[in-house]
């Protein structure tokens, strides 16, 4: 009758793989860049990636007001008349 190991008390015996678990190897990749250069892609698909750029930047643009048109500096008659002045500015 043999005795597994860990069994039989004695420590040299036994193999507890679970606390140093061997590290797999990395598998080397076949992508790799300097092994297979990159293809340039056709000039349509830059085109659509431009087009694409143009419309949500328009869409972007033409969501606010243009420019400063959209603040006023009037504040005589306003809430906003006591802010004209920096009061802690030195004058």
């Amino acid at each position: 009758m043999t005795i597994p190991d860990g069994v039989d008390g004695n420590m040299e015996n036994s193999h507890d793989d679970s606390q140093n678990p061997a590290k797999p190897e990395k598998p080397i990749s076949s992508n790799y860049s300097a092994a297979r250069p990159k293809q340039p892609r056709p000039q349509e698909y830059y085109e659509h990636i431009k087009h694409k750029f143009a419309e949500e930047r328009d869409l972007r643009l033409n969501y606010r007001p243009q420019g400063t048109k959209q603040f006023f500096t009037d504040f005589e008659g306003t809430p906003f008349e006591r802010y004209e002045v920096d009061r802690s500015s030195k004058r």
